[in-house]
């Protein structure tokens, strides 16, 4: 059963739409300042310029700073997120629901067999439209922007965005640890994929709510947006007049909180790597545990 909800989900056009839904929120991300200009544009705009010679080598060129930064200063990725994750399985499912074909899957099999496995397919597939999107992400990279040697001055800069620590001097290159970038990357990659979790699973609720796609995919986008848009007041209120509690309850709300898990310099998850996991795994679980809750409350007898 579970092997079966999982082909399906993966195996369906859905699934190929969101990794290229996907792919293309992180090409409209923030290039840095590698234009001749010294101008901000997205990463697609910006490789479009560099094979026409508007390009400088630096800093931001480095494909390692794009990597580090693939879901960040990215105003549409924590908005549309929930729906590229959710809609493979979720369509899925109501597409069962519409051609009556849940009733017959049911008398196959037990309720908590079926919501299992539509927990499970749901979670993998958004782990693995996040995974692909990625790959193809950092393989335009790497085709893209700049290899900085470990030997340019500049790559201490650069060690620093992913360490934390400034090595500085002429033996610097020898105190520098790819491992160490490395793993910073790997956190994040593994970190993006719990987080398309949690969008997925708030996109399957919302979808078992609201048994329409259309209504589910235009719903969750505009719930998401309001969270983004109270999380940008709270965020401004504190920057403005440095009010505490709304610096706190930004930090909780921010769609995207698992990035700055442990990395952020005031923020409420400094040093808490383990709270922002906590708090990721708790959603997770209400989400599922409220949308199995609101199946059972719906089920129609007629269906077992």
């Amino acid at each position: 059963m579970i092997r079966l909800e999982i082909k399906k989900s993966i195996k369906s056009r859905y699934f190929l739409i969101a990794v290229a839904l996907l792919y293309i929120m992180f090409m409209l991300g923030d290039s840095g300042q590698v234009l001749g200009d010294e101008t901000s544009t997205t990463i697609l705009q910006a490789i479009w310029n560099k094979f026409h010679g508007n390009w400088i080598k630096g800093l931001n060129s480095s494909y390692l700073i794009r990597m580090d930064s693939m879901w960040q200063d990215n105003a549409y990725l924590p908005v549309v997120m929930p729906v590229i994750c959710g809609f493979p399985s979720v369509i899925n499912y109501l597409e069962e629901i519409s051609t009556k074909n849940k009733r017959m899957i049911i008398t196959r099999c037990s309720f908590k067999e079926y919501y299992t496995a539509k927990i499970i397919a749901n979670a993998i597939t958004a782990v693995g439209v996040s995974i692909t999107a990625i790959v193809l992400f950092y393989a335009t990279l790497l085709v893209g922007y700049d290899y900085i040697p470990v030997s340019d001055e500049s790559f201490s800069v650069i060690y620093f965005t992913f360490s934390g620590k400034m090595i500085e001097g002429a033996d610097s290159a020898q105190k520098i640890s790819m491992t160490l970038i490395y793993m910073q990357l790997m956190k994040g990659i593994l970190f993006f994929c719990l987080y398309s979790v949690i969008n997925s699973s708030f996109c399957f609720l919302m979808g078992v709510l609201l048994q329409d796609k259309y209504l589910v995919l235009g719903s969750t986008i505009a719930v998401i947006y309001l969270q983004c848009r109270i999380y940008g007041e709270l965020s401004t209120k504190y920057l403005r007049d440095r009010k505490i509690l709304a610096g706190r309850v930004a930090d909780l709300i921010n769609p995207c909180f698992l990035h700055y898990a442990g990395s952020s310099v005031e923020g409420f998850y400094q040093h808490r790597t383990w709270l922002a996991l906590l708090i990721a795994v708790i959603i997770i679980a209400f989400n599922y545990w409220l949308m199995v809750y609101v199946s059972q409350r719906q089920f129609d007898i007629t269906e077992r």
